[in-house]
């Protein structure tokens, strides 16, 4: 070996401990970006599991049936995996079928109420006339009663 061949050794060997130094900082960096990332996603789910309990109670209400339910599962790979429900295929015909049945109902009490107006627009109309004729008649009886002294 020679001193020309120790030297470069040397200079391998720093630019080596160079490229483990700047390797340890990459990797510390990306450690804190993943802690970070880790963070957000749990706050992330915190939130959706929020979300999925109100959109549960929201289902409830509405009284769509079948019994659907979003349940979180956070190892799942697609939406349907990771909500528990398919949206697509479950919810959205239910949700569907749900509007028709509103419109119809709506449609139907809408119905009811416009008949409902004329009924009364009627006895309207009825109490109308009793209060003519008995105005009719109290003015005869007053006519009466004024010509028999």
């Amino acid at each position: 070996m020679s001193v020309r061949d120790v030297e470069q050794m040397r200079r391998e060997l720093q630019a080596v401990e160079r490229d483990i130094a700047e390797a340890e900082l990459a990797r510390g960096s990306w450690e804190d970006k993943v802690w970070d990332m880790e963070k957000e996603i749990e706050k992330v789910v915190k939130e959706m599991i929020g979300l999925v309990g109100d959109c549960n109670e929201a289902i409830e209400r509405l009284k769509i049936g079948n019994d659907l339910k979003f349940k979180l599962n956070s190892s799942g790979s697609s939406l349907a995996e990771v909500l528990g429900i398919d949206y697509k295929s479950i919810l959205k015909p239910a949700l569907i079928v749900f509007g028709d049945d509103s419109k119809k109902n709506g449609k139907k009490k809408y119905e009811e109420f416009v008949a409902l107006q004329k009924q009364l627009h009627e006895k309207f109309l009825q109490q109308d006339a009793m209060k003519s004729d008995n105005a009719i008649r109290l003015a005869k009886i007053e006519e009466v009663t004024a010509s028999d002294p």
